[in-house]
């Protein structure tokens, strides 16, 4: 087993996070609580209404997330969401408790949203960064201060207040999910941690990099915001079942026009997961489009291999800057245990102090 220089990067600075599947409870309970078991820092639940790839099952995230923290005691139990399904004071007012049910353990994630959580129910999807931008605002203030008034394009509050504040007396960690500028400059501005996916080790640095610039301009510390990354994952010693997990993760960056665009590869924008509504109509493009895609992407962008090749693939993200590495399983369910032991066990200590 080999490890990270401690010459290049302060490997105790290192944190690893592990999604957990979107159903059935017992699935979701025994992957946080095994996750804390041995030894990872988080664990992220996403906020759909529906699942994908081949399940459309979804339990609500935020109950989710309620038994989770009465389910542990250590780790930190964060949510994806977006800025478009509920009101921000009804987002403050739920984030706030979370905060006191686990001790002050809970973060919240903010991304653009995805369409087949909102079109497909009559929910109005325009404009979802700047709502996004209000949305933040609102939130930091509704966990400060005593009361709040504000007018906005999309949101307007009247000495509005919450009651009790957080537990962590910053309010609840703010993490903000996204690769476009404008979510980077809302990030630079106010978020305490970014959340980006989809991205090669060397896109993850031009990006982080463009990050601590908006962060500098805000006259705020470069320590203040924590780069994460959300990373699909496959490990198996099977040749055979690793091209599998592949073929998944080319399915997953089909959805990703953008970034596929910087690898030299153009497919139909209607993909995008932002407008796509995930059926299992849709499938069928996702298989035909997805077979375009060639590995050379998946490898850049996905760790999939042995242990060994999972380690020397994690370690270029940590010296792109990487400090929270959130991992999202591409083995089936029936292997999360697997997946979760064998990072405990053979990645995680390579980069412990």
């Amino acid at each position: 087993m080999t490890s990270i220089s401690s010459e290049e990067v302060d490997v105790s600075t290192i944190k690893f996070g592990v999604v957990s599947p979107f159903a059935p409870v017992d699935a979701i309970l025994f992957t946080c609580k095994l996750a804390e078991k041995l030894g990872f820092n988080s664990t992220w639940i996403g906020d759909h209404v529906v699942g994908h790839w081949g399940s459309m099952e979804a339990l609500d995230a935020w109950t989710m997330l309620g038994a989770v923290s009465v389910n542990t005691k250590r780790i930190s139990l964060g949510i994806v969401t977006d800025p478009v399904r509920r009101h921000p004071a009804i987002l403050a007012h739920t984030a706030l408790t979370l905060d006191h049910i686990s001790k002050g353990r809970f973060i919240l994630c903010i991304g653009a949203g995805e369409a087949m959580n909102i079109v497909p129910y009559g929910i109005p999807f325009d404009q979802p960064v700047s709502r996004m931008q209000e949305v933040v605002v609102i939130l930091k203030r509704l966990w400060r201060e005593d009361s709040v008034t504000y007018e906005g394009q999309f949101y307007q509050l009247h000495n509005a207040q919450l009651e009790p504040k957080p537990v962590q007396k910053s309010g609840v960690p703010m993490y903000i999910a996204g690769n476009s500028t404008r979510t980077m400059e809302l990030t630079g501005r106010y978020g305490d941690g970014w959340l980006p996916f989809r991205l090669s080790p060397d896109l993850y640095k031009k990006n982080l990099d463009r990050l601590r610039e908006y962060v500098r301009k805000c006259g705020r510390s470069e320590k203040e915001v924590e780069p994460c990354l959300w990373l699909f994952t496959g490990v198996s010693e099977n040749y055979k079942r690793l091209q599998r997990f592949k073929e998944v993760g080319k399915r997953l960056m089909l959805l990703s026009p953008k970034i596929l665009v910087k690898f030299g590869h153009e497919v139909s924008p209607d993909l995008d997961i932002h407008r796509l509504v995930i059926t299992k109509e849709t499938y069928s493009d996702i298989e035909v489009y997805s077979k375009k895609i060639p590995d050379e992407v998946v490898d850049e962008t996905c760790v999939i291999g042995t242990p060994n090749v999972c380690i020397e693939k994690i370690e270029k993200y940590v010296k792109s800057g990487a400090r929270h590495i959130i991992l999202i399983v591409l083995n089936p369910l029936n292997e999360m245990e697997y997946v979760l032991r064998t990072y405990s066990k053979e990645i995680m200590p390579c980069f412990e102090g």
